[in-house]
């Protein structure tokens, strides 16, 4: 949570806590795709899939 602007997380209230984990999920899939090591980047395939179930995610809420 260091890198997300402080201004969305004030009160911890159940709702908002929510957003955070989705916004974590987001960026722990962009940080996958930035891998050094080629080898170790996850593939596009996998990524569409990882997005989707975020957005499954969210609109379950």
């Amino acid at each position: 949570m260091d890198v997300v602007d402080a201004n969305l997380v004030t009160p911890l209230d159940n709702h908002l806590q929510k957003k955070l984990d989705v916004v974590a999920s987001i960026m722990k899939v962009a940080l996958d795709c930035c891998a050094e090591s080629p080898a170790r980047r996850t593939n596009m395939k996998d990524v569409a899939g990882m997005l989707q179930k975020i957005k499954i995610q969210l609109l379950a809420r």
